[in-house]
């Protein structure tokens, strides 16, 4: 009876086990199956809507889910654009293309540091918290009644100043995603302009 009982009892510990072994299994199972899942329905996402900003304008953005958070990780991570690949100019580069009517210059500062420290030639005073509203939405009409000249296109060079290239950076990055092409950074911004044409 005393050997019957204890084969009894490591008969119910091995079918315990056998069940938690089963259930772990399956959990990893679903796990794995669930990841092969999202990664499918991102790659479909992406060949469908072409990428991170058209995913960003279509309704399947408003669903809400492990699915499209990692969609929006993904894309973010792809679309993201490095300050060391970021095209610089300096005071000589920049003097030559103030000479090309066809270069758009903005100067990002705000209007008050411009009484205060003086103007680059020729630049339209965008500032910076106004950059992506200006370039994205704002009508031709009101760009040049607001700040005094033609609305660039996406393919018009443009080079953003600033007092020493920083918020510069930020406008240039800022139209990289806007898909404007041709943008570049003067670096040594007012602080440089000033110094170099010192009488």
């Amino acid at each position: 009876m005393l050997m019957s009982s204890k084969i009894c009892k490591h008969l119910k510990l091995v079918i315990y086990l056998s069940l938690v072994t089963n259930f772990l299994n399956i959990v990893l199972i679903t796990s794995l199956i669930n990841i092969m899942f999202h990664k499918c329905l991102v790659r479909a996402i992406t060949q469908t809507f072409g990428g991170s900003k058209n995913f960003q304008n279509a309704n399947i953005c408003k669903i809400r889910g492990p699915a499209c958070d990692r969609f929006r990780d993904f894309s973010s991570s792809n679309t993201a654009i490095q300050p060391d690949k970021l095209e610089k100019v300096r005071f000589d580069e920049f003097k030559k293309l103030l000479k090309n009517e066809k270069v758009v210059v903005i100067d990002v500062r705000e209007p008050q540091e411009l009484v205060e420290h003086g103007a680059l030639p020729r630049a339209l005073n965008i500032p910076l918290d106004e950059v992506e509203t200006a370039l994205k939405t704002l009508p031709n009409e009101q760009f040049l009644k607001k700040y005094g000249g033609p609305k660039p296109d996406a393919d018009s060079p443009i080079v953003f100043s600033c007092m020493k290239g920083m918020r510069s950076e930020k406008a240039q990055i800022a139209a990289l995603q806007l898909d404007y092409k041709n943008v570049k950074n003067y670096v040594g911004g007012w602080t440089e302009w000033a110094e170099k044409n010192k009488n």
